[in-house]
């Protein structure tokens, strides 16, 4: 009877690390995009991991927040610099 709640417990480093690949992957992607509306949406996308991957550090993962804090804001600049070129096409 005791086992049927087992306490799951979550690999938030492990999740973290996933995630930080599959960034870095879009981020090789978006910078070999010629085009620019694709290039932006990629860094969209790219912006919305470095979120994800400090709300994993918040939730546990043992990496630097401030770091990747300053990548995802770097990744939304890139994202909004290209959403203006692309307005002025």
């Amino acid at each position: 009877m005791f086992g049927l709640f087992k306490k799951e417990t979550v690999d938030y480093d492990a999740m973290f690390m996933e995630q930080y690949k599959a960034m870095n992957a879009l981020r090789r992607q978006a910078q070999d995009e010629p085009d620019p509306v694709i290039r932006q949406s990629l860094l969209d996308v790219v912006a919305e991991k470095g979120r994800e991957l400090v709300d994993l550090i918040d939730k546990g993962a043992a990496q630097d927040r401030t770091h990747f804090q300053h990548l995802a804001e770097q990744a939304e600049k890139e994202a909004q610099d290209f959403r203006a070129l692309n307005e002025d096409l």
